[in-house]
């Protein structure tokens, strides 16, 4: 039994849509994937005590006998007491907390943070903000590095990541 010309047409047709409605299914996972991985935050002006974090120090710990890091930004110099083991975000969220910087960033599950912008100079693809620790660029994320007394992070706005 041989198919009309008619009802070959309309088989191409039926075929072309599940074909388009597959991809469409498709497209929209991935980017719900792509999406849901990354959330921007960006930090408001709380006070301290509203402010959750497993890095706070306890209580009766004397921040006058802790050690001393640094913070560069474009040459600009912050220094600050470092409060237990902190990282390098943490002691910039308190930096940020005291009003003499401020940030934005993007929380990647499972990697971590990647800063996105610093003191209104945002990263656009050619041009980033890459840290360095004691002069060597850092080889962690700023979540993951752990600030020791003496330690000046620099940050500098580069081309490339690399």
């Amino acid at each position: 039994m041989q198919k009309t010309y008619l009802q070959k047409e309309k088989n191409g047709k039926e075929k072309i849509k599940i074909i388009i409605a597959i991809s469409a299914v498709f497209i929209f996972l991935a980017i719900f994937i792509l999406t849901s991985g990354a959330k921007q935050k960006t930090l408001s002006k709380q006070p301290i005590n509203n402010i959750e974090t497993s890095a706070s120090p306890p209580q009766s710990q004397n921040i006058e006998n802790q050690a001393e890091a640094t913070l560069l930004i474009n040459k600009k110099e912050y220094k600050e007491k470092i409060i237990g083991t902190e990282t390098v975000f943490r002691f910039m969220e308190r930096l940020e907390e005291k009003g003499k910087i401020n940030f934005k960033y993007r929380d990647y599950a499972g990697m971590g943070k990647f800063i996105e912008e610093i003191n209104g100079i945002r990263n656009n693809g050619d041009t980033n903000w890459i840290y360095y620790v004691n002069g060597q660029k850092a080889e962690v994320g700023v979540s993951n590095y752990e600030i020791k007394g003496g330690d000046v992070v620099s940050w500098q706005y580069e081309k490339g990541l690399n």
